[in-house]
């Protein structure tokens, strides 16, 4: 559609009816054989969706633009070109944040079902998922800082092999990301779905404030440094929220009415 007309709101039209046809006609079919489902307006539980979705809207909002700030500032300081090799670093980081949701998506309805009775489980569970998963990104770290030039090198080309080193800077920050993501999945399954927005749009905002300081200065460098203190303040954010709420003691009932 964006073809046709050059206009993004017809796309976003086209999109928004794609996706209803979907849930209509193929979704709803389906899962009503295996539950039974059936459509129920009622205005209590409608507001209660929207009140609980709007933040987790929000969040992804956030998240998107999170990811992709920096090539505005990079486009407007260093032109098209350091776009194209930051894109690349960003590319890697996508896969990684991708494989990590795919895992975080599978554990989250567990997680959700034992915060709310059995905390202990909850934790135990988010302890091995978090483990297993800075191991390979451990793995995967010391294979980017001894082979990062050559993976460069083979899979994009030569002249992306000389930002080897801040490849590698991407690559933490993409790990750090990746915990930021385990823990803000486990806040969600807390129902803190507002706490989660925050600490998104504060990384959103470290993000902004150091790409406008250090991009024009210091180039691709110094937005690989937004996207490492961008992640670290997403991490830390989620990291504390999850800790206060554990130490507080707080209930799934005790939440649902804050």
């Amino acid at each position: 559609m964006p073809f046709w007309t050059d206009n993004i709101n017809w796309m976003l039209t086209g999109w928004l009816a794609a996706t209803l046809l979907v849930i209509l006609l193929y979704d709803r079919v389906y899962a009503g054989r295996l539950v039974g489902v059936k459509l129920r307006w009622e205005l209590t539980i409608v507001k209660r969706l929207i009140g609980g979705g709007f933040p987790l809207g929000v969040f992804v909002t956030l998240a998107i633009l999170n990811q992709q700030v920096a090539q505005y500032f990079i486009e407007h300081e260093l032109g098209y070109s350091a776009v194209a090799y930051y894109g690349v670093f960003m590319m890697y980081v996508s896969g990684m944040a991708t494989v990590q949701n795919g895992v975080n998506q599978a554990i989250l309805p567990r997680l959700a079902q034992y915060f709310g009775k059995n905390k202990r489980q909850f934790l135990k569970l988010l302890g091995v998922v978090l483990g297993a998963s800075v191991l390979v990104m451990l793995v995967g770290l010391i294979v980017v800082g001894w082979q990062g030039r050559a993976i460069l090198r083979i899979l994009n080309g030569e002249e992306y092999a000389e930002y080897a080193p801040l490849f590698f800077m991407m690559i933490c920050a993409g790990c750090l990301l990746l915990v930021g993501m385990i823990l803000g999945d486990a806040i969600i399954a807390c129902h803190r779905f507002k706490s989660r927005m925050v600490a998104v749009g504060l990384g959103l905002t470290v993000n902004v404030i150091v790409c406008w300081r250090y991009v024009g200065d210091y180039g691709l460098k110094g937005a690989v440094w937004a996207a490492v203190l961008s992640a670290m303040v997403t991490t830390l954010v989620c990291g504390v929220v999850l800790i206060s709420l554990f130490v507080r003691g707080k209930t799934l009932a005790d939440i649902r009415q804050t």
